[in-house]
């Protein structure tokens, strides 16, 4: 394939115009510009966790939607236990809330899996918001949802560029 492009749109090329007329195709710098922002969102769902739990230990009233819902669980039982378990519970928020940053970073170099990864974890917290908290955590789902359609946009765009880097095209 090499490089057909015959003209630049915005933040896509026109390709060659076929049959059905002319096709947009983004750039591969928006690709990887989206593939980065999408690893952005990785870093402030587990950084606005670990406010969530900080605000649960002080016990704040507050939360914030775009967090995990599993950290708050896990430290809400942890909590009603007892003060050891207490810290057991903050110890397994931190691995969990780290392995989350470990996949934004991954997801920063463009690797899909740690992409698809989040977008797992992202799906199982939201339906165990959906299973928890109801309809009184609606708002709360629909953040999730538009985290996990970003954190999807940037796993498509990461794929399409390890695609084409591997066809010779980027």
């Amino acid at each position: 394939m090499g490089n057909y492009w015959d003209e630049v749109k915005g933040d896509a090329r026109v390709s060659e115009s076929t049959d059905a007329g002319k096709i947009l195709v983004p750039l591969n710098a928006t690709l990887i510009k989206r593939a980065k922002v999408s690893a952005q969102w990785c870093w402030w769902i587990a950084g606005i966790s670990a406010v969530n739990i900080f605000l649960g230990h002080f016990q704040v009233p507050v939360r914030f939607s775009v967090g995990l819902f599993f950290a708050d669980i896990v430290y809400a039982i942890g909590h009603a236990s007892g003060p050891v378990l207490t810290y057991v519970a903050l110890a397994v928020d931190a691995v969990a809330l780290s392995a989350f940053a470990v996949l934004a970073d991954h997801a920063k170099r463009l690797r899909v899996w740690a992409s698809s990864a989040a977008i797992v974890i992202m799906s199982i917290d939201t339906l165990l918001l959906v299973w928890l908290a109801g309809f009184q955590g609606i708002g709360a789902v629909v953040i999730h949802l538009v985290c996990i359609y970003f954190l999807f946009v940037g796993m498509q765009s990461a794929r399409v560029y390890r695609q084409r880097l591997a066809a010779g095209d980027a």
